[in-house]
Protein backbone atom coordinates (compact mmCIF):
# COMPACT_ATOMS: atom_id res chain seq x y z
CA UNK A 1 0.00 0.00 0.00
CA UNK A 2 1.46 3.29 -1.01
CA UNK A 3 0.84 6.56 -2.09
CA UNK A 4 1.59 7.84 -5.55
CA UNK A 5 1.98 10.51 -7.06
CA UNK A 6 3.50 12.14 -11.14
CA UNK A 7 3.35 14.22 -13.44
CA UNK A 8 3.40 14.00 -17.29
CA UNK A 9 4.39 16.94 -19.80
CA UNK A 10 1.97 16.98 -22.18
CA UNK A 11 2.51 20.70 -23.83
CA UNK A 12 4.82 22.36 -22.39
CA UNK A 13 8.97 23.02 -22.53
CA UNK A 14 9.53 22.79 -18.87
CA UNK A 15 11.03 19.74 -17.80
CA UNK A 16 9.56 17.58 -14.16
CA UNK A 17 11.52 18.89 -11.64
CA UNK A 18 12.17 16.32 -8.51
CA UNK A 19 11.92 19.14 -6.28
CA UNK A 20 8.05 19.79 -7.05
CA UNK A 21 7.94 16.13 -7.51
CA UNK A 22 8.94 15.21 -4.05
CA UNK A 23 6.79 18.06 -2.38
CA UNK A 24 3.94 16.20 -4.10
CA UNK A 25 4.73 12.93 -2.57
CA UNK A 26 5.89 14.72 0.35
CA UNK A 27 1.94 15.21 1.12
CA UNK A 28 1.00 11.82 1.12
CA UNK A 29 3.15 10.17 3.94
CA UNK A 30 1.05 8.81 5.83
CA UNK A 31 -0.40 6.66 3.51
CA UNK A 32 3.34 5.23 3.02
CA UNK A 33 5.79 6.33 6.35
CA UNK A 34 8.12 3.61 6.03
CA UNK A 35 9.46 4.33 2.53
CA UNK A 36 10.24 7.34 -0.19
CA UNK A 37 10.96 7.10 -4.05
CA UNK A 38 10.89 9.51 -6.74
CA UNK A 39 12.14 8.97 -10.38
CA UNK A 40 12.47 11.41 -13.40
CA UNK A 41 13.13 10.14 -16.67
CA UNK A 42 16.19 10.63 -18.21
CA UNK A 43 14.78 13.71 -20.68
CA UNK A 44 12.48 15.09 -17.83
CA UNK A 45 8.73 14.39 -19.47
CA UNK A 46 8.06 12.56 -16.62
CA UNK A 47 8.30 12.19 -13.09
CA UNK A 48 7.20 8.69 -10.46
CA UNK A 49 6.82 9.18 -6.95
CA UNK A 50 5.67 7.01 -4.18
CA UNK A 51 5.26 6.62 -0.53
CA UNK A 52 5.23 3.44 0.52
CA UNK A 53 3.46 1.39 3.74
CA UNK A 54 5.49 -1.62 3.49
CA UNK A 55 3.23 -5.00 3.73
CA UNK A 56 5.09 -7.68 1.26
CA UNK A 57 8.37 -7.62 0.89
CA UNK A 58 9.46 -5.43 3.91
CA UNK A 59 13.12 -5.25 2.61
CA UNK A 60 12.81 -5.44 -1.49
CA UNK A 61 9.47 -3.33 -1.87
CA UNK A 62 10.84 -0.10 -2.88
CA UNK A 63 9.16 1.62 -5.11
CA UNK A 64 9.03 3.33 -8.50
CA UNK A 65 10.35 -0.36 -9.74
CA UNK A 66 11.89 -1.13 -12.90
CA UNK A 67 12.14 -3.58 -15.10
CA UNK A 68 16.07 -5.42 -15.87
CA UNK A 69 16.72 -2.87 -18.41
CA UNK A 70 15.36 -0.07 -16.73
CA UNK A 71 13.11 1.22 -18.73
CA UNK A 72 9.69 0.54 -18.00
CA UNK A 73 9.16 2.15 -14.73
CA UNK A 74 5.89 1.71 -11.94
CA UNK A 75 4.18 3.20 -8.86
CA UNK A 76 1.67 1.38 -7.72
CA UNK A 77 -0.99 2.37 -4.53
CA UNK A 78 -2.72 -1.22 -3.28
CA UNK A 79 -2.50 -5.14 -3.51
CA UNK A 80 -2.50 -7.13 -6.16
CA UNK A 81 -3.97 -10.35 -4.68
CA UNK A 82 -2.79 -13.04 -7.62
CA UNK A 83 0.49 -11.38 -7.74
CA UNK A 84 1.72 -15.41 -7.47
CA UNK A 85 -0.43 -17.21 -10.00
CA UNK A 86 1.04 -13.63 -11.93
CA UNK A 87 4.28 -14.22 -11.29
CA UNK A 88 5.18 -17.51 -11.96
CA UNK A 89 2.94 -17.72 -15.60
CA UNK A 90 5.46 -14.74 -16.34
CA UNK A 91 8.22 -16.84 -15.44
CA UNK A 92 7.51 -19.15 -17.68
CA UNK A 93 7.57 -16.51 -20.62
CA UNK A 94 10.70 -15.82 -19.13
CA UNK A 95 10.74 -13.05 -17.33
CA UNK A 96 13.18 -12.26 -14.20
CA UNK A 97 12.65 -11.06 -11.00
CA UNK A 98 14.22 -9.30 -8.65
CA UNK A 99 12.00 -8.91 -5.58
CA UNK A 100 9.19 -10.48 -3.88
CA UNK A 101 6.81 -7.82 -4.41
CA UNK A 102 3.48 -7.85 -5.57
CA UNK A 103 4.24 -4.62 -7.72
CA UNK A 104 6.99 -5.75 -9.95
CA UNK A 105 4.20 -8.19 -11.32
CA UNK A 106 3.27 -5.13 -12.96
CA UNK A 107 6.35 -4.07 -14.64
CA UNK A 108 6.77 -7.77 -16.31
CA UNK A 109 2.86 -8.08 -16.86
CA UNK A 110 3.00 -4.52 -19.18
CA UNK A 111 6.05 -5.81 -21.21
CA UNK A 112 4.24 -8.78 -21.86
CA UNK A 113 0.56 -7.73 -22.72
CA UNK A 114 1.19 -4.07 -22.69
CA UNK A 115 -2.14 -1.94 -21.83
CA UNK A 116 -4.03 -5.03 -21.44
CA UNK A 117 -2.03 -6.50 -18.33
CA UNK A 118 -4.44 -4.36 -16.49
CA UNK A 119 -7.69 -6.81 -16.82
CA UNK A 120 -5.29 -9.23 -15.60
CA UNK A 121 -4.71 -8.03 -11.95
CA UNK A 122 -7.17 -8.88 -9.32
CA UNK A 123 -7.47 -6.82 -6.38
CA UNK A 124 -7.11 -3.09 -5.12
CA UNK A 125 -5.04 -0.73 -6.93
CA UNK A 126 -4.27 2.70 -9.07
CA UNK A 127 -1.25 2.48 -10.57
CA UNK A 128 1.22 4.66 -13.54
CA UNK A 129 3.43 2.99 -15.62
CA UNK A 130 5.94 4.83 -17.76
CA UNK A 131 7.34 3.48 -20.89
CA UNK A 132 10.75 5.21 -21.46
CA UNK A 133 10.65 3.86 -25.26
CA UNK A 134 7.24 5.06 -26.38
CA UNK A 135 7.38 8.07 -24.20
CA UNK A 136 4.51 6.76 -22.60
CA UNK A 137 1.63 6.71 -19.63
CA UNK A 138 -0.56 4.20 -18.69
CA UNK A 139 -2.51 4.95 -15.60
CA UNK A 140 -5.29 2.45 -14.78
CA UNK A 141 -7.58 2.18 -11.41
CA UNK A 142 -9.32 -1.40 -10.04
CA UNK A 143 -12.44 -2.08 -11.00
CA UNK A 144 -15.08 -1.34 -8.25
CA UNK A 145 -12.80 2.17 -7.04
CA UNK A 146 -11.39 1.18 -4.11
CA UNK A 147 -8.17 2.76 -4.27
CA UNK A 148 -8.59 6.11 -5.72
CA UNK A 149 -6.73 8.46 -8.49
CA UNK A 150 -6.82 12.28 -9.16
CA UNK A 151 -5.95 13.68 -12.50
CA UNK A 152 -5.80 17.46 -13.34
CA UNK A 153 -4.81 18.99 -16.62
CA UNK A 154 -3.09 22.39 -16.29
CA UNK A 155 -0.71 24.31 -18.05
CA UNK A 156 0.78 21.81 -20.00
CA UNK A 157 0.91 18.84 -17.77
CA UNK A 158 -0.96 15.92 -16.62
CA UNK A 159 -0.81 15.54 -12.89
CA UNK A 160 -2.21 12.46 -10.99
CA UNK A 161 -1.91 11.78 -7.40
CA UNK A 162 -3.88 9.57 -4.98
CA UNK A 163 -5.53 12.39 -2.58
CA UNK A 164 -5.90 15.67 -4.25
CA UNK A 165 -3.72 17.55 -1.58
CA UNK A 166 -0.38 16.21 -3.35
CA UNK A 167 -1.82 18.44 -6.76
CA UNK A 168 -2.30 21.02 -5.24
CA UNK A 169 1.65 20.93 -4.22
CA UNK A 170 1.90 21.29 -8.30
CA UNK A 171 2.64 24.90 -9.23
CA UNK A 172 0.17 24.46 -11.52
CA UNK A 173 -2.30 23.57 -9.97
CA UNK A 174 -1.55 26.55 -6.68
CA UNK A 175 -4.69 28.31 -7.07
CA UNK A 176 -8.02 25.92 -7.88
CA UNK A 177 -11.38 26.88 -8.32
CA UNK A 178 -14.09 25.43 -6.24
CA UNK A 179 -16.82 23.91 -8.53
CA UNK A 180 -20.18 25.34 -8.21
CA UNK A 181 -22.17 22.52 -9.65
CA UNK A 182 -19.97 19.71 -6.81
CA UNK A 183 -21.02 21.86 -4.22
CA UNK A 184 -24.52 21.61 -5.21
CA UNK A 185 -24.50 17.67 -5.54
CA UNK A 186 -22.78 17.32 -2.10
CA UNK A 187 -25.53 19.36 -0.53
CA UNK A 188 -28.13 17.48 -2.63
CA UNK A 189 -26.69 13.90 -2.18
CA UNK A 190 -24.61 14.26 1.07
CA UNK A 191 -20.67 13.43 -1.06
CA UNK A 192 -18.94 15.01 -4.42
CA UNK A 193 -19.95 12.21 -7.13
CA UNK A 194 -17.43 11.70 -9.28
CA UNK A 195 -15.89 12.38 -11.71
CA UNK A 196 -15.78 15.46 -10.74
CA UNK A 197 -14.20 16.94 -7.59
CA UNK A 198 -14.85 19.69 -5.61
CA UNK A 199 -11.74 21.87 -7.66
CA UNK A 200 -12.46 22.45 -11.04
CA UNK A 201 -9.66 21.65 -12.45
CA UNK A 202 -9.13 18.08 -10.66
CA UNK A 203 -11.19 15.14 -12.13
CA UNK A 204 -11.25 10.87 -10.47
CA UNK A 205 -10.32 8.07 -12.86
CA UNK A 206 -13.50 6.70 -12.82
CA UNK A 207 -13.05 3.19 -11.47
CA UNK A 208 -12.72 -0.03 -14.14
CA UNK A 209 -10.80 2.64 -16.56
CA UNK A 210 -7.66 3.35 -17.62
CA UNK A 211 -5.62 6.29 -20.04
CA UNK A 212 -3.08 6.60 -22.23
CA UNK A 213 -1.31 9.61 -22.23
CA UNK A 214 1.82 10.89 -24.43
CA UNK A 215 5.02 13.00 -24.09
CA UNK A 216 5.19 13.22 -27.62
CA UNK A 217 1.84 13.93 -28.83
CA UNK A 218 0.78 15.35 -26.07
CA UNK A 219 -2.87 13.14 -26.13
CA UNK A 220 -4.63 11.71 -23.42
CA UNK A 221 -7.50 8.66 -23.74
CA UNK A 222 -9.53 7.39 -21.63
CA UNK A 223 -11.18 3.83 -22.04
CA UNK A 224 -12.74 1.39 -19.57
CA UNK A 225 -11.51 -2.36 -19.37
CA UNK A 226 -13.99 -3.94 -17.81
CA UNK A 227 -17.93 -3.77 -16.16
CA UNK A 228 -19.57 -6.00 -14.86
CA UNK A 229 -23.02 -8.17 -16.47
CA UNK A 230 -26.04 -9.32 -15.20
CA UNK A 231 -28.39 -11.52 -17.47
CA UNK A 232 -31.13 -9.61 -18.37
CA UNK A 233 -34.68 -9.65 -16.98
CA UNK A 234 -36.05 -13.45 -16.97
CA UNK A 235 -33.20 -15.21 -17.89
CA UNK A 236 -31.28 -15.14 -14.79
CA UNK A 237 -29.68 -18.83 -13.42
CA UNK A 238 -32.35 -20.58 -11.02
CA UNK A 239 -30.28 -22.19 -8.14
CA UNK A 240 -31.51 -23.64 -4.38
CA UNK A 241 -30.86 -21.73 -1.38
CA UNK A 242 -28.28 -24.65 -0.34
CA UNK A 243 -26.40 -24.25 -3.41
CA UNK A 244 -25.91 -20.55 -3.16
CA UNK A 245 -24.90 -20.28 0.04
CA UNK A 246 -22.05 -22.87 -0.48
CA UNK A 247 -21.00 -21.08 -3.59
CA UNK A 248 -21.13 -17.89 -1.64
CA UNK A 249 -19.26 -19.28 0.75
CA UNK A 250 -16.71 -20.68 -1.28
CA UNK A 251 -15.68 -17.74 -3.04
CA UNK A 252 -16.04 -15.82 0.45
CA UNK A 253 -13.78 -17.86 2.04
CA UNK A 254 -11.32 -17.69 -1.23
CA UNK A 255 -11.63 -13.63 -1.07
CA UNK A 256 -10.41 -13.67 2.46
CA UNK A 257 -7.71 -16.02 2.15
CA UNK A 258 -6.00 -14.08 -0.62
CA UNK A 259 -6.15 -11.18 1.55
CA UNK A 260 -4.45 -12.72 4.52
CA UNK A 261 -1.15 -12.53 2.40
CA UNK A 262 0.54 -10.53 4.22
CA UNK A 263 4.60 -9.90 5.89
CA UNK A 264 2.44 -8.04 8.76
CA UNK A 265 -0.21 -8.96 11.12
CA UNK A 266 -3.66 -8.30 10.16
CA UNK A 267 -6.73 -7.83 12.14
CA UNK A 268 -10.36 -7.30 11.42
CA UNK A 269 -13.16 -5.04 12.13
CA UNK A 270 -15.95 -6.61 13.98
CA UNK A 271 -19.39 -4.72 14.35
CA UNK A 272 -21.35 -8.06 15.81
CA UNK A 273 -23.20 -7.96 11.88
CA UNK A 274 -23.45 -11.12 9.36
CA UNK A 275 -20.84 -9.57 6.88
CA UNK A 276 -17.95 -8.84 9.39
CA UNK A 277 -18.87 -11.98 11.66
CA UNK A 278 -18.83 -14.04 8.77
CA UNK A 279 -15.12 -12.52 7.80
CA UNK A 280 -13.90 -12.91 10.95
CA UNK A 281 -15.07 -16.45 11.37
CA UNK A 282 -13.18 -17.88 7.90
CA UNK A 283 -10.24 -15.14 8.89
CA UNK A 284 -9.86 -17.60 12.26
CA UNK A 285 -10.31 -20.98 9.83
CA UNK A 286 -7.80 -19.98 7.69
CA UNK A 287 -5.17 -19.34 10.38
CA UNK A 288 -6.45 -21.46 13.08
CA UNK A 289 -5.66 -18.50 15.46
CA UNK A 290 -7.03 -15.70 17.40
CA UNK A 291 -7.87 -13.05 15.48
CA UNK A 292 -7.34 -9.02 16.82
CA UNK A 293 -10.85 -7.36 16.69
CA UNK A 294 -11.54 -3.69 16.70
CA UNK A 295 -15.35 -2.46 17.20
CA UNK A 296 -16.49 1.26 18.24
CA UNK A 297 -19.70 1.68 21.14
CA UNK A 298 -21.48 4.85 20.91
CA UNK A 299 -22.75 6.77 24.22
CA UNK A 300 -26.06 7.18 22.80
CA UNK A 301 -27.81 3.84 23.16
CA UNK A 302 -30.03 4.26 19.66
CA UNK A 303 -26.76 4.37 18.22
CA UNK A 304 -25.01 1.77 19.79
CA UNK A 305 -24.72 -1.55 18.65
CA UNK A 306 -21.73 -2.66 20.65
CA UNK A 307 -23.17 -5.70 22.41
CA UNK A 308 -23.61 -7.56 19.11
CA UNK A 309 -19.99 -7.22 18.58
CA UNK A 310 -19.14 -8.87 22.02
CA UNK A 311 -20.86 -11.29 21.73
CA UNK A 312 -19.55 -11.96 18.48
CA UNK A 313 -16.64 -11.67 19.80
CA UNK A 314 -17.02 -13.93 22.81
CA UNK A 315 -18.64 -16.55 19.95
CA UNK A 316 -15.45 -16.76 18.02
CA UNK A 317 -13.14 -16.04 20.42
CA UNK A 318 -11.52 -13.12 18.97
CA UNK A 319 -8.95 -10.76 20.93
CA UNK A 320 -11.32 -7.45 20.98
CA UNK A 321 -10.11 -4.26 21.34
CA UNK A 322 -13.28 -1.81 22.00
CA UNK A 323 -13.35 1.84 21.44
CA UNK A 324 -15.75 4.49 23.37
CA UNK A 325 -17.35 7.01 20.66
CA UNK A 326 -18.51 10.32 23.01
CA UNK A 327 -19.96 13.98 21.71
CA UNK A 328 -15.83 14.94 22.49
CA UNK A 329 -15.34 12.81 19.13
CA UNK A 330 -16.38 15.54 17.66
CA UNK A 331 -13.43 17.59 17.48
CA UNK A 332 -12.27 15.24 15.17
CA UNK A 333 -14.23 16.57 12.44
CA UNK A 334 -11.96 19.31 11.21
CA UNK A 335 -8.91 16.85 10.56
CA UNK A 336 -11.04 14.17 8.98
CA UNK A 337 -12.25 16.72 6.52
CA UNK A 338 -8.90 17.28 5.77
CA UNK A 339 -8.14 13.72 5.42
CA UNK A 340 -11.07 13.34 3.23
CA UNK A 341 -9.83 16.16 1.07
CA UNK A 342 -13.59 16.95 0.27
CA UNK A 343 -16.60 18.03 2.09
CA UNK A 344 -19.28 15.62 2.97
CA UNK A 345 -22.90 15.79 4.51
CA UNK A 346 -22.17 12.47 7.05
CA UNK A 347 -20.33 12.18 10.35
CA UNK A 348 -19.72 8.49 10.01
CA UNK A 349 -15.76 9.49 9.02
CA UNK A 350 -15.28 10.58 12.50
CA UNK A 351 -15.98 6.95 14.40
CA UNK A 352 -14.18 5.32 11.59
CA UNK A 353 -11.16 7.41 11.85
CA UNK A 354 -11.19 6.27 15.31
CA UNK A 355 -10.91 2.63 14.59
CA UNK A 356 -8.46 2.74 12.26
CA UNK A 357 -6.13 4.49 14.78
CA UNK A 358 -6.67 2.36 17.23
CA UNK A 359 -6.08 -0.48 15.07
CA UNK A 360 -2.34 1.26 13.91
CA UNK A 361 -1.77 1.95 17.61
CA UNK A 362 -2.13 -1.81 18.30
CA UNK A 363 0.49 -2.43 15.66
CA UNK A 364 -1.89 -3.94 13.17
CA UNK A 365 -1.31 -2.08 9.36
CA UNK A 366 -3.79 -4.13 7.58
CA UNK A 367 -7.37 -4.86 8.68
CA UNK A 368 -10.44 -6.73 7.13
CA UNK A 369 -13.11 -5.18 6.84
CA UNK A 370 -16.73 -5.62 5.65
CA UNK A 371 -18.08 -2.93 3.17
CA UNK A 372 -20.00 -3.51 0.10
CA UNK A 373 -21.56 -6.68 1.38
CA UNK A 374 -24.72 -4.20 1.78
CA UNK A 375 -24.55 -3.73 -2.20
CA UNK A 376 -23.74 -7.18 -3.31
CA UNK A 377 -26.44 -8.50 -1.51
CA UNK A 378 -28.74 -5.78 -1.54
CA UNK A 379 -29.24 -5.05 2.46
CA UNK A 380 -30.01 -1.41 2.23
CA UNK A 381 -33.33 -0.05 3.08
CA UNK A 382 -33.96 1.73 0.06
CA UNK A 383 -33.17 -1.34 -1.96
CA UNK A 384 -36.62 -2.44 -0.73
CA UNK A 385 -37.72 0.40 -0.95
CA UNK A 386 -37.51 0.15 -4.94
CA UNK A 387 -38.97 -2.93 -5.03
CA UNK A 388 -42.17 -1.85 -3.68
CA UNK A 389 -42.40 0.93 -6.09
CA UNK A 390 -42.32 -1.17 -8.86
CA UNK A 391 -45.76 -3.30 -7.68
CA UNK A 392 -47.84 -0.32 -8.99
CA UNK A 393 -46.24 -0.48 -12.31
CA UNK A 394 -47.89 -4.25 -12.67
CA UNK A 395 -51.91 -2.27 -12.21
CA UNK A 396 -53.07 -0.92 -15.62
CA UNK A 397 -52.06 2.50 -17.48
CA UNK A 398 -55.94 4.29 -15.73
CA UNK A 399 -55.37 3.17 -12.46
CA UNK A 400 -51.94 4.14 -12.54
CA UNK A 401 -52.76 7.95 -13.65
CA UNK A 402 -54.93 8.07 -10.66
CA UNK A 403 -52.47 6.46 -8.15
CA UNK A 404 -49.47 8.75 -9.48
CA UNK A 405 -51.59 11.99 -9.06
CA UNK A 406 -50.06 14.22 -6.22
CA UNK A 407 -53.82 14.78 -5.80
CA UNK A 408 -55.09 11.53 -4.38
CA UNK A 409 -58.67 11.30 -3.63
CA UNK A 410 -58.34 9.59 -0.09
CA UNK A 411 -55.84 9.58 2.98
CA UNK A 412 -52.26 8.03 2.61
CA UNK A 413 -49.05 7.16 4.52
CA UNK A 414 -46.27 9.46 3.52
CA UNK A 415 -44.36 6.39 3.03
CA UNK A 416 -47.37 4.99 1.14
CA UNK A 417 -47.64 8.06 -1.18
CA UNK A 418 -43.47 8.13 -1.62
CA UNK A 419 -43.50 4.31 -2.89
CA UNK A 420 -46.64 5.76 -5.59
CA UNK A 421 -44.71 8.70 -6.39
CA UNK A 422 -41.22 6.82 -6.64
CA UNK A 423 -42.91 4.14 -9.12
CA UNK A 424 -43.75 7.00 -11.80
CA UNK A 425 -40.36 8.16 -12.04
CA UNK A 426 -37.28 6.12 -13.81
CA UNK A 427 -35.22 3.68 -12.03
CA UNK A 428 -32.33 6.18 -12.10
CA UNK A 429 -34.35 9.24 -10.74
CA UNK A 430 -36.03 7.14 -8.50
CA UNK A 431 -32.38 5.89 -7.21
CA UNK A 432 -32.15 9.80 -6.45
CA UNK A 433 -34.81 10.24 -4.66
CA UNK A 434 -33.51 7.75 -2.19
CA UNK A 435 -29.96 9.56 -1.91
CA UNK A 436 -31.05 12.53 -1.16
CA UNK A 437 -30.07 14.33 1.96
CA UNK A 438 -31.84 17.51 0.99
CA UNK A 439 -34.96 18.83 -1.20
CA UNK A 440 -34.46 21.49 -4.19
CA UNK A 441 -36.45 23.96 -1.77
CA UNK A 442 -33.94 23.64 1.34
CA UNK A 443 -31.13 24.06 -1.25
CA UNK A 444 -32.26 27.17 -2.92
CA UNK A 445 -32.60 28.78 0.74
CA UNK A 446 -29.13 27.91 1.62
CA UNK A 447 -27.88 28.39 -1.62
CA UNK A 448 -27.01 32.42 -2.16
CA UNK A 449 -28.64 34.32 -5.55
CA UNK A 450 -25.07 35.00 -6.91
CA UNK A 451 -23.94 31.27 -6.46
CA UNK A 452 -27.72 30.22 -7.86
CA UNK A 453 -26.48 32.26 -11.05
CA UNK A 454 -23.01 30.55 -10.79
CA UNK A 455 -25.08 27.22 -11.41
CA UNK A 456 -27.61 28.37 -14.11
CA UNK A 457 -24.19 28.90 -16.20
CA UNK A 458 -22.43 25.77 -14.99
CA UNK A 459 -20.75 23.72 -17.77
CA UNK A 460 -21.79 20.05 -16.30
CA UNK A 461 -25.64 19.86 -16.37
CA UNK A 462 -27.63 18.92 -12.89
CA UNK A 463 -26.76 15.58 -11.18
CA UNK A 464 -30.35 13.86 -12.20
CA UNK A 465 -29.87 14.52 -16.28
CA UNK A 466 -26.13 13.09 -15.89
CA UNK A 467 -27.00 10.49 -14.05
CA UNK A 468 -29.70 9.57 -16.55
CA UNK A 469 -28.26 10.11 -19.54
CA UNK A 470 -25.01 7.51 -18.50
CA UNK A 471 -27.24 5.22 -17.27
CA UNK A 472 -30.78 4.51 -18.04
CA UNK A 473 -30.15 2.88 -21.35
CA UNK A 474 -27.54 0.35 -19.52
CA UNK A 475 -30.06 -0.69 -16.85
CA UNK A 476 -32.81 -0.79 -18.64
CA UNK A 477 -32.50 -4.43 -19.81
CA UNK A 478 -31.90 -5.70 -15.99
CA UNK A 479 -34.41 -7.23 -13.63
CA UNK A 480 -35.20 -4.40 -11.19
CA UNK A 481 -32.82 -5.40 -8.35
CA UNK A 482 -29.66 -5.92 -10.87
CA UNK A 483 -30.99 -2.32 -12.24
CA UNK A 484 -30.92 -0.68 -8.55
CA UNK A 485 -27.19 -2.57 -7.34
CA UNK A 486 -25.71 -1.54 -10.98
CA UNK A 487 -26.31 1.80 -10.23
CA UNK A 488 -25.08 1.51 -6.57
CA UNK A 489 -21.97 -0.02 -7.50
CA UNK A 490 -21.45 2.53 -9.90
CA UNK A 491 -22.06 5.68 -8.28
CA UNK A 492 -22.38 5.87 -4.34
CA UNK A 493 -19.81 2.60 -3.73
CA UNK A 494 -16.83 4.15 -5.12
CA UNK A 495 -17.59 8.08 -4.70
CA UNK A 496 -18.82 7.43 -0.87
CA UNK A 497 -18.39 4.06 0.83
CA UNK A 498 -14.91 3.59 -0.70
CA UNK A 499 -13.66 6.93 -0.72
CA UNK A 500 -14.55 6.87 3.04
CA UNK A 501 -12.90 4.15 3.72
CA UNK A 502 -9.39 4.97 1.94
CA UNK A 503 -8.90 7.98 3.48
CA UNK A 504 -9.67 6.87 6.77
CA UNK A 505 -7.65 3.69 6.77
CA UNK A 506 -4.85 5.34 4.90
CA UNK A 507 -4.52 8.56 7.31
CA UNK A 508 -3.41 6.45 10.05
CA UNK A 509 -1.29 4.01 7.72
CA UNK A 510 -3.35 1.34 7.62
CA UNK A 511 -4.53 -1.02 4.44
CA UNK A 512 -7.75 -1.71 4.66
CA UNK A 513 -8.69 -5.01 2.52
CA UNK A 514 -12.51 -5.46 1.85
CA UNK A 515 -13.14 -9.43 0.89
CA UNK A 516 -16.83 -8.26 -0.42
CA UNK A 517 -15.22 -6.21 -3.27
CA UNK A 518 -13.08 -9.17 -4.54
CA UNK A 519 -12.42 -8.94 -8.32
Amino acid sequence: MCGISGALRLSTDAPVEEAVLARMTGALTHRGPDDEGLFVSPAAACGLGARRLSIIDLAGGHQPLCNETGDIWVVQNGEIYNYKPLRAELERHGHIFRTASDTEVIVHAYEQWGQGCVARLWGMFALAVWDEPRQRLLLARDRLGQKPLFLAQADGWLLFASEMKALLRHPALNQPTLDARSLEEMFTVGYVPGPATIWREISKLPPAHLVIAGAVAGVTRLSRYWDASYLPAGSENQIGADEAAAQVRDLLRDAVRLRLQADVPVGALLSGGLDSSGLVALMQELTGGRAHTFSISFDRASHDESQHAVLASSYLGTKHHELRFGWNAFDRLPAVLASLDQPQCFATAVPISMLYEACRAAGFKVILTGEGSDELFAGYGWFRGNQQAETPLQLPASLRAMLFSPRLPWPMSPAARRVLQDAGRSPVRRYLTWLQVSTTHQRNLLFTSGFQAELAHAVREPLAERWQAEYEAAVAPLAPLHRDMTLERHIRLPDFINHEVDAMSMTHSVEARVPFLDH
